[in-house]
């Protein structure tokens, strides 16, 4: 098979459109392609068409030039909003379009938009993670490297006064991410009191992120066992919480989007998996970041020990 039609347009400015309208970490987990599309196609424009909700994810990523927001709720509503979304799209006749996860829809808008070559995910490997997948979609225009390159997430407006006085100058700082929108990956709240008043115990301030109500009754129950935190659920924007987990000494999550953002950041970052048969597709590499520690199925012990032991956790 040949790519030279696909290879020659590398000396020419090339337009990605890029799918993904999913979730916080769903997003983050593109970047890895997009960056391989920046070291492949150098003179290529990348356009991210995420969800309202995510879109500063999308925006501040390492080598996106622009995104287009999808509306799903309001704006882009239905058939009359699908319309709109395809009417008002900037680029049009784009080179490629991207489509992350099998979607219908995106697939449509990507037709009507006349774009020339439409690539979907063809992998079936299950033995590699999910940012590789996405990566490895290029593989059906090129026949270059593509890499497992670690995820990169530029943290805006540093200088924000809004949290000034969260931070205890005397004490290094956990941020602590325990609800998902999954239970079964979620923090037991005895077991997320007990990590609360051991970091307490040995020095270390605790920062409680999360959004939803299901992470507000959680911090509530905490509260109710007198944990001592400071608690910032539902209390962030998503750039608020990038800016928070850029500051901390390291995070400790769930598998979540905070999770994604923590490493992408640069934060040291504890990934805690508790539900079977999810670590190989959504965990961080070790070998790729040298900021992530992974844990399966944690005691408290093996926690507060990579915490305290910094220097042999984070190689």
């Amino acid at each position: 098979m040949t790519f030279f039609k696909e290879e020659n347009k590398r000396n020419h400015e090339s337009t990605f459109l890029v799918f993904n309208t999913a979730c916080l970490g769903d997003v983050l987990l593109c970047n890895c392609l997009i960056q391989n599309i920046k070291n492949i196609y150098p003179n290529s424009k990348v356009i991210f068409i995420a969800d309202k909700t995510y879109q500063d994810i999308a925006r501040y990523q390492m080598g996106v030039d622009d995104v287009i927001v999808f509306d799903k709720k309001n704006l882009h509503k239905g058939l009359l909003g699908l319309i709109k979304f395809i009417k008002d799209f900037p680029y049009k006749k784009a080179d490629y379009s991207i489509i992350t996860y099998r979607n219908e829809r995106n697939y449509f808008i990507s037709q009507m938009l006349g774009v020339k070559k439409i690539l979907v995910s063809k992998n079936k490997d299950k033995n590699i993670s999910m940012q590789e997948i996405h990566a490895k979609i290029l593989t059906q225009i090129t026949d270059k490297e593509v890499k497992n390159l670690p995820i990169k997430y530029i943290v805006k407006n540093e200088s924000t006064d809004k949290f000034l006085n969260i931070f205890d100058s005397n004490k290094k700082s956990i941020a602590l991410c325990a609800i998902s929108k999954n239970t079964a990956k979620d923090f037991p709240i005895t077991m997320a009191v007990e990590l609360i008043n051991r970091l307490n115990k040995a020095g270390y301030q605790v920062i409680l992120t999360g959004a939803g109500k299901k992470s507000e009754d959680f911090a509530n129950e905490l509260k109710h066992w007198n944990c001592n935190f400071y608690d910032l659920v539902n209390q962030t924007t998503i750039l608020e919480l990038a800016q928070i987990l850029k500051k901390v000494d390291q995070l400790i999550s769930v598998d979540t989007g905070t999770m994604h953002l923590g490493y992408a950041v640069g934060t040291k970052t504890l990934c805690i998996f508790f539900e079977k048969n999810t670590k190989k597709l959504w965990a961080p590499s070790e070998k790729v970041y040298n900021n992530v520690k992974i844990f399966q199925n944690p005691n408290i012990d093996e926690i507060i020990e990579a915490v305290q032991n910094v220097k042999n956790t984070y190689q």
